[in-house]
């Protein structure tokens, strides 16, 4: 069975393609045993993040990338914005 790896962060600091480069290296150096989630490669436009949010639930790891704009939102305590709720 595979295992599964949620990335949380901050879209206001994230390189989108370091953070698919990042996914890619994990996913090939576990033989492909690691599938690693992060929103902007699994949502679709009209999806609802609190049901991706779920998934953490669900998640065998989590790395949280801790960014000034990650910091920032979650100290506003804003159930607005993904990165306090998945801080949360």
């Amino acid at each position: 069975m595979r295992s599964t790896c949620y990335f949380s962060y901050s879209w206001d600091d994230a390189d989108e393609i370091f953070m698919q480069q990042l996914k890619n290296q994990i996913e090939k150096l576990s033989r492909y045993e690691v599938d690693v989630l992060y929103d902007r490669n699994k949502l679709k436009i009209g999806d609802e993040l609190s049901t991706f949010e779920d998934e953490m639930d669900n998640a065998d790891l989590i790395v949280l990338f801790l960014t000034p704009s990650f910091k920032s939102k979650v100290l506003k305590k804003d159930v607005k914005y993904g990165a306090y709720r998945e801080y949360k």
